[in-house]
């Protein structure tokens, strides 16, 4: 992810990505259909978190691969989000 860049030089908030110039948050839809795919980490008590968001599988694989070298105790799971297609025109 690359942080937006302002007119004087700095960055951002630094969780905004840009895409075509223009500043996305991951919690926008927008951003969510732009990478589908997510990795997510089981946690206890039936929870979950997203580490992370990607446009391609293999992306998600090769940081899943990652993950289990540094954290072997942990459960991964690759899943892919399309969004709400309720939205969709």
């Amino acid at each position: 992810m690359i942080p937006v860049p302002q007119p004087d030089g700095t960055a951002t908030d630094p969780a905004a990505v840009a895409v075509a110039g223009v500043p996305v948050y991951p919690d926008s839809a927008y951003y969510q259909r732009l990478y589908p795919w997510q990795l997510v980490r089981h946690l206890p008590q039936m929870q979950r978190l997203v580490v992370g968001r990607f446009r391609s599988r293999s992306s998600a694989e090769a940081h899943l691969k990652i993950l289990r070298r540094l954290e072997t105790s942990a459960s991964y799971l690759i899943l892919f989000d399309p969004g709400d297609l309720a939205e969709l025109p």
